[in-house]
């Protein structure tokens, strides 16, 4: 049997793979790694305040409350016959420094997060898989809310009239 050696491109082809594919996973890892360092809830800033939305032409109110540098509380607002009622409703928050957004039945791991743009995403869920929350430059909370059947989009709009409700919940808490 005649072996001879391999061919100088073939090694330096081999070479180029092999360096792409551990390059690949450097890059992998350092994407997922840097989820996994957040101090502060800094960038995320703007979605502290009061909100209006619209659904199904009603309106809803939300509120986001920062409570630290590394928790930020969800309160549900309804305003039923000059009635309002304030429940906690999520969070977002900053554990084993990775930031994570909950509700009382579901988790999501942020993803992406810019000064302008976050996004949690849970592919375990049947329902909101993927959330993109974005603040337009006329302070609009852009939400989109990804699931199997398709795509929710909310305008909230920042509602000052709600703060002194809010504060009031605040204080009894």
């Amino acid at each position: 049997m005649n072996l001879k050696a391999p061919d100088p491109f073939i090694k330096f082809e081999i070479a180029m793979k092999n360096i792409l594919i551990i390059f690949s996973c450097v890059l992998s890892l350092t994407a997922n790694g840097q989820q996994g360092n957040y101090k502060s809830l800094k960038q995320i800033k703007w979605l502290a305040g009061n909100w209006k939305g619209v659904y199904n032409g009603a309106p809803f109110y939300e509120a986001w409350v920062s409570i630290n540098d590394s928790l930020m509380v969800n309160l549900s607002i309804e305003i039923k016959n000059n009635d309002t009622v304030v429940k906690e409703h999520g969070f977002i928050q900053i554990k084993n420094g990775n930031i994570i957004h909950g509700s009382t039945n579901a988790t999501w791991a942020l993803t992406k997060l810019n000064d302008t743009e976050m996004v949690f995403e849970n592919d375990t869920l049947k329902f909101a898989n993927k959330i993109i929350w974005s603040h337009s430059a006329n302070d609009h909370w852009l939400a989109e809310i990804h699931n199997p059947r398709g795509i929710i989009n909310y305008d909230l709009e920042r509602v000052a009239w709600l703060n002194k409700t809010v504060n009031r919940f605040i204080k009894k808490e």
